[in-house]
């Protein structure tokens, strides 16, 4: 009995690992598209600033600024956003698929019964 409880804390230590690579990995994504924005927003804004008085446009070098500003700044929030929001979604990929490798790990275990194999399984959430 001793060695089932040992197979059922690896499986649990299992669990919270995964679980812990899909929190940093949500946690990764929320963060970049957070800095994407924020580049954005600063970038409209030192754009604005650059183009003159708020609100006064001609057609010269201020809107020549505020434009190249503006698509710099939304060409690189961009970037950095999606490059973020990729590495965490490739993070949380990995808790999942470490998820369904332990549910495997579990229900092909020899060492445990049915009913701690269902148990196991379905309170792992």
């Amino acid at each position: 009995m001793a060695q089932v409880n040992e197979f059922i804390g690896r499986y649990r230590d299992l669990y919270r690992a995964a679980r812990l690579y899909i929190l940093i990995g949500n946690f990764i994504k929320i963060t970049g598209l957070v800095i994407g924005g924020l580049i954005i927003l600063v970038s409209i804004l030192i754009a604005l600033a650059g183009a003159g008085t708020i609100g006064q446009f001609d057609v010269g070098s201020g809107f020549a600024t505020f434009f190249m500003g503006t698509f710099w700044g939304l060409l690189w929030g961009a970037i950095t956003g999606g490059f973020f929001f990729l590495c965490g979604s490739m993070m949380s990929a990995q808790g999942q698929l470490l998820l369904t490798h332990s549910d495997t790990a579990i229900y092909a275990s020899p060492f445990l019964s049915n009913e701690e194999k269902a148990r196991e399984i379905l309170t792992s959430d």
